[in-house]
């Protein structure tokens, strides 16, 4: 069975149609040497798999494809609602307990049992989030997936790059709370350290709220120059998880996430996105995603919790982005 991946880049018309095989032992030092397609689990720093494409093709949306997925045996163990905020309440202890603990991001995934029609899905897909990456992506080692992310890992173009800090989740666009200018300014704060200590100048954009799908975000844009791809490799080490999809301090609540979770993420919440061999990229984080299975398929979303954090709301902005992928796909009810 071959292995590939379609893609479509923010605000682009054309499809990018790649086949060949991950491979699963590529690392940041490779990057730029060759056009590919990397998947990173969370947590996984600058290590991903990486389909080096021996066929590369430009579809239309909506053109018929005879592809061929690779399913895996769903092994999900829901979180119910009461789990949630019991694990909510966990975490919140945890960070009055710990001065350098300041926010965690709790993730669940939900199974559910309907079939989907995953090149129908992707298609709806791209109509519903034109300005995200939208990907499809069959491998043997993580099976199919597909995925909307607006969160932008790392943009670069040679020596000149952009990320963006990216925090709150609203469903309509009103006023920010303290609570949300707060966790935006942790994670701007958390990049901005990053790249002082490794000496790269940037520059950075004043505060907005941007719009995905039928969500709202905060969204800090953070420009910068390096005097080498090398140091590219740097950066995505230190930066992978993101602040805004693990919490601060970083691997303290990476620990709380192993712990309280009942999944591990896998690619949920990792880095997904093209490289070129020259020297441009456009890795996201791996949000808004599903993992599908023969008859049924996973959603995944994730809440950043502070000690201020009201457990049913966080819950709610679960349900909420669950809701907002669910929508944008194509299933169809098993039979009974």
């Amino acid at each position: 069975m071959s292995e590939f991946v379609l893609f479509k880049q923010p605000q682009q018309s054309g499809i990018s149609y790649w086949e060949g095989v991950f491979n699963d032992s590529i690392n940041g030092h490779s990057l730029f040497e060759s056009d590919t397609f990397i998947l990173g689990e969370f947590n996984a720093g600058n290590e991903f798999i990486c389909l080096v494409p021996t066929n590369k093709q430009t579809i239309n949306i909506d053109d018929p494809l005879a592809l061929d997925f690779e399913l895996k045996v769903p092994s999900i163990v829901q979180t119910s609602q009461k789990e949630f905020l019991a694990m909510v309440l966990n975490i919140q202890h945890a960070i009055r307990t710990d001065s350098n603990l300041n926010k965690v991001v709790l993730a669940r995934a939900e199974l559910v049992l309907q079939k989907l029609d995953l090149l129908a899905s992707f298609y709806s897909l791209c109509k519903t989030y034109p300005n995200g990456l939208v990907y499809m992506v069959s491998s043997q080692l993580y099976g199919s997936w597909i995925g909307a992310s607006p969160e932008v890992f790392l943009s670069i173009q040679k020596n000149k790059f952009k990320t963006y800090a990216l925090a709150g989740t609203r469903t309509s666009h009103q006023n920010w709370t303290v609570k949300e200018i707060e966790e935006q300014n942790w994670v701007t704060t958390y990049i901005e350290n990053h790249f002082q200590e490794l000496g790269i100048k940037y520059t950075k954009q004043p505060t907005e709220t941007i719009q995905s799908g039928q969500l709202f975000h905060l969204k800090t844009t953070i420009e910068g120059t390096v005097q080498g791809p090398s140091v590219y490799n740097q950066i995505i080490q230190e930066m992978n998880p993101t602040p805004a999809v693990a919490g601060i301090e970083k691997q303290k609540a990476v620990a709380l996430i192993r712990k309280e979770e009942k999944n591990k993420r896998s690619i949920y919440a990792g880095i997904v996105g093209p490289v070129f061999k020259d020297l441009s990229a456009q890795l996201y984080v791996n949000l808004r995603c599903l993992q599908a299975f023969t008859n049924a398929y996973c959603l995944y979303a994730g809440a950043g919790i502070t000690a201020g954090s009201n457990p049913q709301d966080e819950w709610e902005e679960t349900v909420k982005k669950m809701e907002n992928t669910r929508r944008a796909v194509i299933s169809y009810p098993l039979q009974h």
